[in-house]
């Protein structure tokens, strides 16, 4: 909303796409705040408690290194797509792109809750080694994340496609926005469940596997763009679809790598 608000109806340009975030980060901070202290739920620490031992950090900074690691890999492979585009293709596509990757992280956001179920739902059934209760949950909440990608990614098309003059008064962008619309849908669809399978290599403490695989995945995504931006011609509307086809190619090899993997755990347990 803020986005929207200083950088679309007010002429704040980045600076408000900066101002925005700040804003939002600060809000969501002080609501949840207040919200567990009048729950009872976070009593403030006196001095000496802010500085745990490293018997208390450690378990924490096991955990965190990695899944932080991961991040910066997703993160770096978004900076790429932005790299390339910037690279190859005119300043009107720069601009619709922004519109379509802004739309695209809105309803890829709507992958958070499932992922959030999987963390709390899954560890009681791996505790209890039930690996028939275990799979049939993963099942369900894969297809779920499907599900709530197909109806984001069908949303977010009608957007592109109907509401992109929201964003922008220039009608070559409107039409730009348009391009890659399938891709869009598609993306969503696998990238939701991809979620669900992340989390669950997390709550299984497969931390090791899900490292390498995601440096590899992003390597590789990384070293395919780089070649594309050296073949393709500038300012060729092919090249950007080729983008988003990688990009889809992307997350259906980490669909089907996280996936076998949490399968194979999943199965594990009960041996």
């Amino acid at each position: 909303f803020f986005d929207w608000l200083l950088c679309a109806q007010f002429p704040f340009g980045a600076a408000g796409a900066a101002v925005a975030t700040v804003a939002a980060q600060s809000s969501s901070f002080v609501a949840y705040f207040a919200l567990m202290r009048r729950n009872g739920h976070l009593r403030l620490p006196s001095f000496r408690d802010f500085w745990p031992s490293w018997a208390e950090t450690k378990p924490v900074l096991s955990i965190y290194v990695p899944v932080a690691f991961i991040v910066v890999c997703v993160l770096s492979m978004y900076a790429c797509m932005s790299g390339f585009v910037n690279q190859t293709q005119p300043l009107v596509m720069m601009a619709a792109y922004k519109i379509w990757i802004t739309v695209f992280a809105f309803f890829a956001l709507c992958a958070d809750p499932l992922a959030a179920a999987t963390s709390t739902k899954l560890p009681p059934f791996v505790l209890k080694k039930s690996s028939s209760c275990a799979r049939q949950f993963f099942r369900r909440a894969a297809s779920s994340a499907a599900a709530v990608g197909a109806v984001g990614g069908l949303i977010g098309a009608g957007i592109l496609f109907f509401g992109a003059g929201a964003f922008t008064q220039d009608p070559q962008v409107i039409q730009g926005a348009k391009i890659g619309v399938l891709p869009f849908i598609l993306i969503l669809c696998v990238m939701h469940p991809t979620r669900v399978c992340q989390n669950s290599l997390v709550v299984h403490g497969d931390l090791g596997f899900y490292v390498c695989a995601q440096t590899g995945l992003s390597l590789l995504f990384f070293v395919g763009l780089t070649l594309l931006a050296g073949r393709c011609a500038i300012g060729s509307i092919s090249a950007y679809r080729s983008m988003l086809l990688a990009t889809l190619i992307f997350y259906i090899a980490s669909f089907g790598t996280y996936g076998s993997r949490v399968r194979y755990l999943n199965r594990r347990l009960g041996g």
